[in-house]
């Protein structure tokens, strides 16, 4: 079987200061990276935050999967 590469980009909603936006995206990479430790069939999880300066993706997810039947 070979490996699956799931990525998930997010762009919070507007309205939240910097330091507001900072705290959140932190808290969620917090969150999903316990969360990710917890998967069975995940090789590797692993959340970027502003991935990219010439984006408007807050978030980036990262996950490697030992097959497509882990990702269901």
């Amino acid at each position: 079987m070979s490996t699956v590469r799931h990525l998930v980009m997010v762009r919070l909603r507007d309205g939240f200061t910097p330091a507001e936006k900072r705290s959140h995206t932190e808290r969620i990479k917090r969150e999903l990276e316990a969360l990710g430790r917890r998967l069975d069939g995940v090789k590797s999880f692993t959340v970027h935050i502003d991935p990219l300066p010439t984006s408007d993706i807050d978030i980036l997810f990262d996950s490697v999967f030992a097959s497509k039947e882990g990702i269901a």
